[in-house]
Order: C-alpha cells, then structure tokens, then sequence
C-alpha cells in the first residue's frame, strides 16, 4: 500500500456538487432514510458506478488495488470501493450500525479502486486444516472513544483505524519485512510480509488493523508479491556482485565499466519495481531499502 494523493488526477465531473444525477440520488437517499421506520433495504446508489470514476481511480492508482497493490487492469475486475461503508457499519466490537454514511456513497474522497479479494468479505485457505476470513466489506473500526459519525459534520472528528491511501500515508502506520525463518541470514533470503510499524515498543494500531482487515497477508497474496520480490532479488544480487568485482578490479578503466553496470542494475531495479505504478512497490521499496543499509554495511565503502 502506497500513498496516492487524490488531487493528482481532477475528480470526476459526475461527482460534482452540481451534477444533476448525483442531486437527484442525493434527494433521493435523503428522503429513503428519512422514512420512519427505517426501511429494512437500503438504498440502491448508481452514481457511483460511474465508468468515468472506475477511469479516474484507475488512473490514480495506475491500474492496481488501492490495498494491495495487485494489478486489476485486463488481470482482474475492480471494485469500486467505499472507505467509509455506505449500506451499514461493522464496528470493532463486530456491532452493526444502520444506515452506514449513505450520504458519502458518491463522495469522491470516499471512493477507492479495489480488488474483489480486499474488498469482499470471504474465507481464504491459511492451512492445511484452518480457513481465515479477510476482506473489509462494510468493517470500520474508530479508535477506542471515538464515534461512528451520524451526520456529515460529524465525520472529521472520527478516528478511524482503517488506512485511505488516496488522503494519507500508509508508510506512517505500516511496512513490509523479511519474515523470521530459521537459518535464513539476509533480507534477499526470506519471505517478506505486511507488517505494522513498532511505536514505542507497541505495533501501530491503524497499521495493524488495516493488515488485518485488508487481507494483506492473505496466502496467495504474499505468495504473489514474494514472486516479484524474488525478480527484485535476483537484480540487486547482480548489482552487489558487480559492485563487488569492481572493487576488485585494479584496472580504472575496467572498474569505472563495472561500476556504470551496477548503476544500470539499480535504475532497472526503481524504474521497474520501486515506481509507484509498478505491482506491490511498497513491498519493493521496503526490500530495497534494506538490502541498501545490509549491503552498506557489508563494505568498508559506502553502498551504491
């Protein structure tokens, strides 16, 4: 997960206040939750599923899951996703709250493109013998005391647990890090997972639970992402041993070649894998950025 501010691309034109499809929904909602009692179905919102929204978020976060960062463009269909749930509301404590913020449902600060594993709530095998479920769906936990907002004025003084990589930073709440494998000694070596940050001596509480409800370490999905930080391996093991040999070489000429060659290897390696468009560059950069300090130290010199 990376972080993609929302003013890089123009928001959708039929997601403007004036947009008469979007007033008409809105009126229309409006007077849907106004019933008394509350009807038991929710309301069917349409604007949000706007072609020219699924574009725009796309576009934002350059075909992947705004979550995982997985591929969905021509790979697998996209979810247009509600951070702030619009149908009803799963708190921490597993409590349900109906009607959900309906009137975010077509807020453009509200939307994210998603992959249907992140954002569905479904089993996924973990073992042999145990299934784990992961997938947000309507899950919107707040910080303990703070409260799920029933009008609009009240949703900036909520506290949410839950990670919107299009108006934050997620590398403030969590990381990517080599998992503890006996027997394995370098950071190219092992398997890397979400994990998040430590503050304090204690695990981040929006780090960890946007991991958890995300699904970030889903099975098939660290399985994935640890085939392209497998790729990613393998080039910066090129540019060490490169980097290595030119040491060796007594030749200035033959080492200065040695060394244009590591450079060559790095700038494949970040136009490649650390580019924010690329898949799972959050987990690439966190790999690269240890093998650049475990490699530093490696040397009497400085690392490339």
């Amino acid at each position: 997960m990376i972080y993609r501010r929302r003013d890089l691309v123009s928001m959708p034109l039929c997601l403007a206040s004036t947009a008469p499809a979007k007033i008409a929904e809105f009126n229309a909602a409006t007077a849907h939750y106004k019933k008394n009692p509350l009807p038991k179905a929710a309301y069917k919102f349409k604007v949000y599923s706007n072609s020219e929204i699924k574009d725009t978020l796309n576009r934002l976060f350059g075909f992947k899951c705004a979550y995982c960062e997985g591929t969905t463009g021509g790979v697998m269909p996209i979810d247009i996703e509600h951070y702030r749930p619009k149908a009803k509301i799963v708190c921490a404590d597993k409590s349900v709250i109906v009607p959900g913020y309906w009137w975010l449902a077509a807020d453009w600060n509200n939307l994210l493109p998603s992959c249907i594993d992140c954002n569905r709530s479904r089993w996924h095998q973990t073992s042999a013998d145990k299934k784990n479920k992961y997938g947000k769906e309507n899950f919107f936990p707040l910080e303990f005391g703070s409260a799920h907002a029933k009008l609009p004025i009240d949703v900036e003084n909520e506290k949410p647990l839950l990670i919107n990589p299009a108006n934050e930073d997620p590398a403030k709440h969590l990381t990517f890090v080599p998992e503890s494998v006996a027997g394995a000694m370098a950071p190219l070596a092992r398997k890397w997972v979400a994990s998040p940050l430590i503050i304090d001596g204690a695990e981040d509480p929006r780090g960890r639970t946007s991991i958890d409800s995300y699904g970030l370490n889903k099975p098939e999905m660290v399985r994935q992402r640890n085939d392209r930080l497998k790729e990613l391996a393998n080039l910066l093991r090129s540019a060490e041993d490169r980097w290595v040999d030119a040491q060796e070489e007594p030749d200035p000429a033959r080492r200065a070649k040695a060394i244009a060659l590591v450079r060559t290897d790095l700038r494949q390696a970040i136009d490649t894998y650390l580019h924010w468009d690329r898949r799972y560059a959050g987990a690439c950069r966190a790999m690269f950025k240890a093998w650049r300090v475990a490699f530093a130290a490696k040397v009497s010199t400085p690392g490339p």
